[in-house]
């Protein structure tokens, strides 16, 4: 491992802070107890766990018994996709996208021959065309992810919501924001149903994430067993890892989310940000169109300075293909090999951002060679 190491797949996972894993560990002992206990142990940790959970609420902007913590954010919009469906039990009309996260696209692709799946409009830069929404049937759920982890887009979760309303009034709307919480301010919640988020894009550790769903929905669980949290996601509650959610969340809304401006330098050429001018984009998520370099060849060459940055979904990294992402924006499979994706964390120093960027200009001019 090299001496320094520029992390810029933040869009895969943040590292944990030391502060926060240093409080985990004083937590896993101090406070590792069932909160479901009477006992003076169970019932300092119950009042911990309320703590957090106000917190949370929050910052979310929801009442505390819509707050439901999970394992992350698979969990979350798969037990979020069973309640908003679970209204309908005889089926109905779902809108999704072309470019939805996987841990939403998978349980989507599941649901059985009651539901008809129709694709929202994209435009150019990948988010939802609200305008061609007329042109679908009124939607009984709808599913969005926020802000794309490969793209970067931003969708238009505010105007998407309420031409799906104005289409039917029961609708129930499920938005992932697991790439936008802590990194953009939030969109408004009082239309949505579910809402989830991860606490490894923030900094907390792996298996900890959350999701606020709306008290009114019909219980409809994946697992049954305890009760805990409002019996939509039973087993007993993981104290220590939601403490150190709490720490992320509060350490990642103090900081300010800037984009990089991959400036050229020195009169040569660099690699250009994919991106349309009327797109809206996180500062977090850039795509960099570094052809004819292989993205995955960079990749490696930057690797061995300690330098770490993505090509892709890392959801998706072990299965070859065109990314179905990619191909909704238009990219064959050459164009999306000649890739990589830059994703920081708010508040990262602006100067081993830009040692990066000159040492990723710098392999780049180098490998064009041999392209």
């Amino acid at each position: 491992m090299p001496k320094e190491v520029i992390y810029l797949d933040h869009a895969a996972t943040s590292p944990v802070d030391s502060g926060i894993a240093a409080r985990l560990a004083e937590d896993l002992v101090d406070l590792g107890w069932n909160t479901g206990t009477r006992y003076e142990l169970g019932l300092t940790a119950k009042k911990a766990l309320d703590a957090c959970r106000e917190q949370i609420a929050r910052y979310v902007g929801c009442e505390t018994d819509a707050l439901i913590f999970t394992s992350g954010g698979t969990e979350s919009n798969n037990i979020g996709l069973r309640a908003c469906c679970g209204q309908f039990p005889g089926g109905g009309v779902l809108w999704n996208s072309a470019t939805t996260h996987p841990s939403l696209s998978g349980p989507v692709g599941a649901l059985d021959e009651t539901w008809q799946i129709d694709l929202m409009p994209i435009a150019a830069w990948g988010a939802v065309d609200v305008a061609g929404l007329t042109n679908l049937p009124a939607p009984d759920v709808v599913v969005l992810e926020w802000v794309n982890n490969e793209g970067g887009f931003v969708q238009p979760v505010d105007e998407v919501a309420a031409r799906a309303i104005a289409m039917n009034p029961d609708v129930r709307i499920l938005v992932d924001g697991a790439q936008g919480v802590g990194k953009l301010p939030l969109p408004d919640m009082a239309p949505l149903a579910v809402f989830t988020f991860a606490g490894h894009k923030i900094g907390a550790p792996v298996g900890i994430g959350g999701m606020m769903l709306e008290p009114s929905l019909k219980l409809t669980p994946l697992t049954r067993g305890g009760g805990q949290e409002r019996s939509w996601r039973p087993g007993t509650v993981a104290l220590p890892l939601i403490r150190a959610l709490c720490g992320a969340l509060e350490r990642i809304t103090g900081r300010e989310a800037a984009p990089f401006d991959f400036a050229p330098f020195d009169d040569g050429d660099v690699p250009t940000p994919i991106r349309i001018p009327e797109g809206r984009y996180s500062p977090c998520i850039t795509v960099l169109n570094v052809a004819p370099v292989e993205g995955e060849v960079l990749q490696h060459h930057l690797e061995e300075e300690g330098i770490f940055l993505g090509t892709g979904s890392a959801c998706k990294s072990t299965k070859k293909g065109l990314s179905p992402i990619h191909k909704a924006l238009g990219m064959d499979a050459q164009a999306s090999r000649c890739t990589v994706r830059w994703s920081t964390f708010p508040g990262q120093d602006i100067e081993e951002l830009n040692r990066a960027w000159q040492r990723l200009v710098h392999h780049w001019r180098e490998l064009k060679r041999f392209f």
